[in-house]
């Protein structure tokens, strides 16, 4: 197939086939499309399919994500790539393809920036894409050290920073600059005189601890919120809530009232006088992902293993 239509694939492709099955023992194709991108979820409403597939930014002559409907190939816009006015890390794409089973076409594609660890929930007239997002103590430790030892930067140590900074992203990632950058940073620290070195040390140890103590969560549920209506895919709204969730069950909506059930992690600091203990807690948020209510510190000790929204009603087993 590639070879007929002079493509070769830079990644996984999803194949979605439509057949007539009224002959069942003799199924009929009827239509066939390709979508770039592995396999993420699927979900139908009145004659409607949301296929929804994970794809890498990658570096082409068209980096859009390509569509196949038969052997017409055909690629996303970069203006159907939408981005939150969120700090990314590692960004990759959660692509939603709205289908029309009734005239087996496709209606629109949109692609969301998200992180790695995704969890899908549609209601009627929404899809909900989440993902972890996570503080970690040692990012922070790194952005104090950078920032004290930033005054005693050479004119050299800034141009090199800024020629590791301009590299293209298809040579180094973003993880690979940012090691490279502390590494000058830690390259200059190492010309300290030993007393420096220690009184370096001694007050990012200090400036470490405040923040810490100034930090209530350490780990997040992002929520992406997407309007579908007739085929058309809208991203609308984004948020996060502390804590993580397990499945597509800690989620729910109703009355336009978005619900989720997390667990917020045992935590150990190195400078912690004891372990912290996991909660279990729920959130109701709006139509603009703004926190409406909380109900925080259920089930110490314990973690989420089962949820169920009912109604009015959330059915949650904990777990020790």
């Amino acid at each position: 197939f590639y070879n007929i239509v002079n493509f070769q694939p830079k990644q996984t492709m999803t194949f979605f086939n439509i057949y007539d099955i009224k002959d069942k023992s003799n199924p009929k194709l009827l239509k066939e499309y390709k979508f770039e991108g592995n396999y993420f979820r699927a979900r139908m409403t009145d004659g409607k399919v949301y296929l929804v597939t994970n794809t890498q930014p990658i570096i082409r002559p068209h980096p859009m994500p390509i569509i196949f409907e038969g052997t017409v190939r055909s690629s996303m816009n970069g203006s159907d790539i939408h981005f939150f006015d969120i700090p990314y890390n590692n960004p990759t794409f959660i692509v939603v393809h709205a289908l029309d089973l009734e005239s087996k076409t496709t209606l629109s594609s949109k692609a969301i920036a998200v992180e790695y660890g995704q969890n899908l929930y549609m209601s009627k007239n929404h899809i909900y894409i989440t993902y972890q997002e996570r503080v970690n103590e040692y990012d922070i430790q790194k952005k104090i050290t950078m920032k004290l030892i930033e005054p005693n930067l050479t004119a050299n140590d800034k141009i090199l920073i800024s020629k590791i900074k301009n590299v293209d992203a298809d040579i180094l990632s973003k993880s690979e600059k940012d090691s490279k950058i502390y590494q000058v940073y830690n390259n200059r620290a190492a010309m300290f005189s030993q007393k420096d070195q220690e009184k370096l040390q001694d007050e990012i140890e200090v400036k470490l601890k405040e923040k810490i103590k100034e930090i209530k969560y350490f780990e997040y549920t992002v929520i992406n919120k997407i309007n579908i209506e007739n085929g058309k895919i809208t991203p609308v709204s984004n948020g996060k809530v502390p804590g993580r969730i397990i499945n597509q069950f800690s989620m729910d909506e109703k009355n336009d009232v978005f619900r989720i059930a997390t667990t917020l992690s045992a935590r150990w600091s190195r400078y912690g006088k004891s372990r912290t203990e996991s909660t279990s807690n729920v959130y109701t948020l709006d139509s603009k992902l703004n926190i409406l209510h909380r109900l925080e510190g259920m089930a110490k000790g314990e973690r989420i293993y089962s949820t169920r929204f009912i109604d009015d009603w959330l059915y949650m087993v904990t777990f020790k």
